[in-house]
């Protein structure tokens, strides 16, 4: 949509459509689409048209489908079958750090999982899909993170997909910056990862503490930078770069984790539904959009941004109370200028 003329069109319609909706009409994008004819011929605006409407129309309490919408736009049914794979993903847990443990056990209880050869010490954090131990690994004796699927035998085959897509990207990842893979193995017929163990804490525990310089946070996202030029140099693009995903060792140094979303450029096919997942506060547009063909390394430049810029002001650019609402920010609204939030900034 290079046609400024073109963009202006759609953000007028874009307004109208959504105060229309707030003052609780019920007007379908066909018929606004009366007024501006010309954007039919728009795939891009189109799919941001009808995305808008989807977002309105749920949050007033409706179901919309993807049949539906493939009906109402036959011309668009790959780029509606991705845009709906987006909010199925997106409805996944974000990750979060379970309470440290003591002994070997959580304040739930013993830790009850086995796999031979390593000795479980504490869970260091789950998410919707993984699990990670703090555990030792008896043949080699030294401490690492054991990373499993949360759901054991019960796993689905994306969840399985996406695990390997993660152990594929990371062994041909080797980078000071990346943390690094010792072994990908199977225990009960499930694949686990031993990862070098991170024990300093993640880059979103530090924002929050507020305990780095301006400088420092310039130097932390340059190392992150060179990690990612490093991947992208083999082909593979992260595509969920956010705070949580930066750990930091003993010793300070960050090292990105967490590659369960990464994108193998030289295979096309591998986890498509990874492909339009991401978090929306550290999406770049294309991500958003659902636009799979456009993210690429340009994808994690932009979360890179992202990061310093919660790194200087303490808030991501993007922050709504939903994650329609965030999306939407992402592809209308311009992130407010960090010089405004933090005028001390240099």
């Amino acid at each position: 949509m290079a046609n400024p003329s073109t963009q202006i069109l759609l953000n007028e319609l874009l307004t109208k459509q959504r105060q229309l909706f707030e003052q609780g009409v019920s007007i379908l994008l066909e018929d606004l689409l009366r007024q501006s004819p010309q954007l039919k011929n728009d795939p891009e605006a189109m799919m941001d048209l009808i995305y808008q409407e989807v977002v309105l129309r749920t949050d007033r309490g409706e179901r919309p489908t993807l049949q539906e919408y493939q009906a109402r736009f036959p011309q668009l049914t790959t780029e509606l079958a991705a845009q709906f794979e987006i909010e199925a993903a997106l409805d996944e847990p974000i990750e979060t750090v379970l309470p440290p443990t003591v002994g070997g056990q959580s304040k739930t209880g013993p830790l009850t999982a086995h796999v031979e050869g390593y000795e479980l010490l504490r869970v260091l954090g789950k998410g919707g899909m993984g699990i990670v131990y703090h555990a030792r690994d008896l043949k080699l004796n030294r401490e690492v993170a054991l990373k499993m699927i949360l759901s054991g035998a019960h796993a689905h085959e994306a969840e399985l997909l996406r695990f390997q897509n993660e152990a594929r990207a990371v062994a041909r990842l080797q980078h000071p910056g990346i943390v690094q893979i010792f072994e990908i193995g199977q225990h009960d017929n499930l694949p686990y990862l031993s990862l070098e163990l991170c024990s300093g804490g993640n880059l979103a525990q530090r924002i929050e503490k507020g305990d780095f310089s301006e400088k420092e946070a310039a130097s932390i996202v340059e190392r992150l930078a060179l990690a990612i030029q490093a991947a992208h140099s083999a082909q593979v693009v992260h595509r969920d770069l956010k705070p949580a995903n930066v750990l930091f060792t003993a010793e300070g140094t960050p090292k990105i984790t967490d590659f369960g979303l990464a994108r193998q450029l030289d295979q096309m096919g591998v986890t498509q539904t990874g492909a339009i997942m991401g978090t929306p506060s550290y999406m770049a547009p294309e991500q958003a959009s659902g636009r799979v063909s456009e993210t690429g390394p340009r994808t994690d430049v932009y979360a890179l941004g992202a990061i310093l810029y919660e790194c200087l002001t303490a808030r991501p650019p993007v922050t709504a109370p939903s994650t329609s609402e965030a999306l939407l920010q992402v592809l209308h609204v311009e992130p407010v200028p960090p010089t405004r939030l933090l005028p001390t900034i240099s």
